[in-house]
This record gives C-alpha cells, structure tokens and sequence, in this order.
C-alpha cells in the first residue's frame, strides 16, 4: 500500500511538473508574442496614426515655413496674446515644418530627442525676436511655460526634420534655421514695398487679398498661402502667411499641397490691424 501511495505521489508530482512545465512555456510564449504585438502596434502608430500624422521619411521634400502676424492674436477678444507678447511684435515664426508630399497624411510627431531648453540658450535673444513664446506663459504662475511654444514645435516638427533632413541634426540648429529664414522671408518689408501697411484706425487697412498675394510673389517669387481669423465686426484679419521650401537649398519653392488649417481661408478682401 505504501509503495502504492508512493507511486501515486511520484506520478501526481510528475504530472504537475509536466503542467508547471507546459504553463511556463504557454506564458514565456503568452509575453514573447505579447511584446512582439506590442511593439509592431508601436511601429504602425509612429509611421502612420489616427491623429493624421506620419513620422515616416519616405515623402519628405520640402518645409512649410509659416509667419504670424501678432496684432490680429492680441485683437481677439479671447486672446492673452497681448499679456505675453511685446507691443512691437509684427511678423514672427509660427513654426518650420517639414511636409511629406506622398501622402494626405502630415509629417510631425516624430520620436525623438526630448526637448531640452538649455541647448536653446545660446541664440535664446535671437529667439525671442523672431520666434517668441506666447499665449500660455501667464496660464499658471506657478508653472514654467516659457519655452512652450519652442516645446510645442520641437516636438511635433522639429524631431520630424532631425530625423528625415540629413542637413539638420540638432535642436538649436532647426530653431536657428527658422530664425534665420524670418529675415529671409521679411514679409512686414515685402508689404511695405507693395504699400500695404497696417492700421489702427477701425478694423485696420482693408486690402484685396490678391494685392497681398501679389506682393509676397513680387518679393519670393512664389504663391503664398494666406489664413486669416474672423473678428467681433464680422470682418477677416489677416493672420498667418506661409510659404514653401525646398529642403536641399531652403528657396522657395510653389506649395506641392495646400495647407490645411483651422485657420479660416481668406475672403477676397482682408483687413491688416494694428493695435492702438
């Protein structure tokens, strides 16, 4: 009987070492295939994902070099722009965009090296001239928003240049890049030259929106994109103004694809505030 038991007990501890055995294997596979889908759903959410963006390279070309034109920030009645901007803020660097011209979807929010203010703090003064940090700053005192708007681009367009421009490997030379093209593409002079100049007075210069087309032609020799924001009389300011670059030689070059924004497209006439 006890040679019985032992047997018994000897084919239970077999078999549950068997069971341990084959549990082992079902979870080392469990977590291996579970690693494996994981990090295959990671690779198709960095290429292509819903938000409509992609970080794959294969359709870069060109830059979408877009300018702001402050006063109509400030003039909303919503806007703090005003608490963070100084008064003599024209046309500054909204951002520096590499675009991929396959496909509908944007290149942006592309993984990479976190943004980190301190390499920005050698061309920080020519920054904060030509691509200052607005709006958010004042949100809560008790936080640090200062570099958020350079955060902002960095990390959904700067990344995207590092990684897919093999001309741009650092953080402070994409921002320095777009500094740079502020003076290259001065479009407070360009509209000077063609007499368009803003206005205080009522809801600013009304100007046909073909005039400021034409005038940023004349001065780049290509068809700019304008965006503009309805104000409290009914009427559209001009806000952003953009333009396209050819990534080999930063010139400009005509839009492959038409910007899309939340910006509203201008009417044929727009107005050119400047704040009293």
């Amino acid at each position: 009987m006890a040679n019985t038991t032992n047997k018994q007990h000897e084919s239970f501890s077999a078999s549950r070492g068997h069971i341990g055995a084959l549990k082992w294997i079902w979870l080392t596979c469990f977590f291996i295939s579970s690693a494996a889908l994981a990090q295959n759903q990671e690779a198709d959410q960095s290429s292509s994902d819903e938000s409509g963006f992609t970080s794959s390279c294969e359709g870069f070309s060109y830059y979408r070099f877009v300018q702001d034109w402050i006063p109509t920030l400030c003039l909303k009645a919503d806007s703090t722009a005003c608490d963070t901007y100084d008064a003599s803020f024209g046309w500054v660097v909204h951002g520096l965009w590499p675009e991929d011209e396959g496909t509908e979807k944007y290149l942006g929010q592309c993984k990479g090296e976190a943004f980190d203010a301190s390499q920005l703090y050698s061309i920080e003064g020519e920054l904060n001239r030509t691509w200052p940090n607005p709006i958010l700053k004042k949100i809560d005192l008790e936080e640090k928003y200062e570099f958020w708007t350079w955060k902002h681009e960095w990390e959904k367009h700067g990344t995207c240049a590092v990684k897919c421009d093999s001309n741009v490997t650092s953080m402070e030379q994409y921002f320095s890049i777009g500094a740079s093209l502020h003076g290259q593409f001065d479009i407070a002079s360009a509209l000077e030259d063609a007499d368009i100049n803003p206005s205080a007075s009522g809801s600013g210069t009304v100007v046909e929106t073909s005039k400021v087309e034409a005038a940023i032609r004349n001065a780049f020799g290509v068809t700019p994109e304008l965006q503009c924001i309805n104000n409290s009389d009914g009427a559209s300011d001009l806000f952003s103004i953009s333009v396209c670059i050819d990534a080999q030689g930063l010139n400009a070059i005509e839009c492959p694809v038409a910007l899309d924004s939340t910006y509203e497209v201008c009417p044929a006439q727009v107005s050119y505030p400047q704040p009293s």
